[in-house]
């Protein structure tokens, strides 16, 4: 479980990360992310798995519409930002 609206740090777990994942990770997390929600099992993946939506704090700071999306959580390590 994720607190809402956490400053994390996310990265790729070596070797069970997926591409989509890979490209969002470096794209939009130069500043990590904020946790908006967190489902258990998230009907966007087949089968259903945990996943955590996230957005762009990045884009945020800049006045640009932040980037939203959904990562599973077994692709990542997600820790508070320090």
């Amino acid at each position: 479980m994720f607190v809402i609206d956490l400053h994390v740090r996310v990265s790729e777990m070596v070797g069970c990360c997926s591409e989509r994942t890979q490209d969002r990770l470096r794209a939009k997390g130069r500043k990590g992310f904020l946790v908006k929600q967190w489902e258990h099992n998230h009907i966007g993946w087949n089968p259903p798995r945990e996943a955590v939506l996230l957005m762009s704090v990045d884009d945020y700071e800049a006045g640009r519409d932040p980037w939203l999306g959904w990562i599973p959580t077994e692709e990542v390590d997600i820790l508070p930002w320090k």
